[in-house]
């Protein structure tokens, strides 16, 4: 009697654990997202190159002044670029000496306000030599047009002291 009242108990409990073994197999579901295709576009550009002490000053100058570095000048920042230890906190000082000084040619707030997306356009083909992507557009002028405080040589030194900017 004991051994059949065992037999009973073992095969209860081989039936409840093959109903829990067959219950728990994971439904297999796919799901089909109807999400329309969009064309996502990155920045192709690569500048492997940095630029040299003297293409750095003599094309920062020429971004932002609109002409050509004179001899004294560039002598001037090359030697002071070349004798401070940190390149980028040099770089920092020119891009700042130049965007404050009154012959920069930088548009006013107004102009940068009227069309931020010519403004944005206009920026990254005259610094970067190239065209923003869609992102990079999108953002800057969101930022434009949502922070009042910013003046476009904020938005200049950005783009000036990006690792970008010290690259062709």
């Amino acid at each position: 009697m004991y051994i059949h009242k065992l037999n009973i108990v073992i095969i209860t409990l081989v039936i409840i654990l093959g109903m829990l073994v067959s219950a728990c197999k994971k439904k297999e579901t796919t799901y089909y997202y109807e999400v329309p295709d969009a064309a996502v576009t990155g920045s192709s550009v690569i500048k492997p190159n940095q630029k040299s002490t003297l293409e750095y000053v003599s094309i920062l100058y020429a971004d932002l002044m609109g002409q050509s570095i004179p001899q004294p000048e560039l002598t001037r920042m090359v030697t002071a670029y070349e004798a401070f230890g940190d390149d980028r906190i040099i770089e920092d000082l020119i891009i700042r000496n130049l965007l404050n000084r009154q012959d920069a040619d930088i548009p006013t707030t107004p102009e940068m306000r009227a069309n931020p997306t010519q403004f944005v356009d206009a920026m990254y083909q005259r610094f970067l030599v190239r065209k923003p992507n869609d992102y990079e557009r999108m953002y800057w002028v969101q930022q434009i047009q949502q922070d009042t405080s910013l003046h476009p040589d904020i938005l200049y030194y950005a783009v000036l002291t990006s690792a970008e900017y010290r690259h062709y």
